[in-house]
């Protein structure tokens, strides 16, 4: 299934992220939140998805009144699975 990383311009506090996380059932189950990095500094909050498509993305963030200011489809490259491997 796609990823996609979603970028929020606002730096999410547990509470809220917690908020999200109790109205989960509401999100189709073809939506998968993985996981979240807060970068409290930068007021930024990066969430990484996977789910068919970015439209549904975007209308679940609207519907939840979840702020966002990019979604990025991203692959991924998973550096530990390439040691031993020949280049």
């Amino acid at each position: 299934m796609p990823r996609f990383i979603a970028v929020h311009p606002v730096a999410l506090k547990d509470a809220d992220l917690a908020a999200l996380v109790a109205r989960r059932d509401e999100i189709p189950s073809t939506v998968v939140w993985r996981t979240s990095f807060v970068a409290e500094d930068d007021h930024v909050t990066y969430c990484e998805w996977e789910t068919p498509s970015g439209t549904l993305l975007k209308e679940v963030f609207e519907a939840f009144g979840v702020p966002y200011s990019a979604i990025h489809e991203v692959r991924v490259f998973d550096p530990a699975a390439q040691i031993g491997k020949a280049a």
